[in-house]
């Protein structure tokens, strides 16, 4: 029954890491299991800490954040080897954090979205929010660049022109973190994306 019940969770690590690539690195708040082979003390559900950081039973506190589930496996499979013989290790997330973008200003719905990828364009996330007001100033929106949208863009702040993203069919990343503040148009000319309520 262990063994069948090894080979199902092996075959769901498989699984998940096909989907979501073996090169998801982990965030703060995912959530792992831990699965050692026969050693039911020794697996346990983690969450990532504020820290960055998991604690494993016997091999103790790793640094998570930023590393691939693969990396994490061979880290607690070393710190094992220390006491048991050639440890099975399975390591898989078990529910992924967030990817919370904030959405401010000329929009229907202002809020906290969840974008539900590391990545999404600014068309629909804007979409999320309900699209535009009919006083929202399309050219002049504002993102204010999250931790992840820095490292990436290399930039704080960046000023868009929806309008012309839209009318080249260019695609302009929104990475979790960031802020998109849509002002209102004082110009007096009005466009709106979407359906107006």
């Amino acid at each position: 029954m262990k063994k069948i019940v090894f080979l199902i969770f092996t075959m769901v690590v498989i699984m998940v890491t096909i989907m979501y690539g073996a090169d998801y690195k982990l965030r703060i708040n995912d959530v792992i299991k831990v699965y050692v082979h026969e050693q039911p003390n020794l697996s346990v559900t983690v969450k990532v800490g504020p820290d960055g950081n998991i604690s494993v039973p016997i091999v103790g506190v790793l640094k998570a954040e930023g590393r691939t589930i693969n990396e994490i496996s061979n880290d607690i499979k070393r710190g094992l080897e220390k006491y048991l013989n050639m440890p099975i290790v399975s390591v898989m997330v078990n529910q992924y954090a967030s990817f919370p973008v904030y959405v401010l200003g000329e929009v229907n719905s202002p809020g906290v979205y969840d974008i539900g990828q590391e990545m999404e364009r600014i068309e629909q996330v804007i979409a999320q929010a309900g699209n535009t007001t009919s006083s929202a100033n399309l050219r002049e929106i504002v993102i204010m660049r999250g931790k992840e949208g820095q490292r990436i863009t290399g930039k704080a702040n960046e000023k868009v022109d929806l309008e012309q993203i839209l009318a080249k069919q260019e695609k302009f990343p929104i990475y979790y973190g960031d802020t998109i503040f849509v002002p209102k148009d004082t110009r007096g000319t009005i466009k709106v994306i979407g359906e107006v309520a």
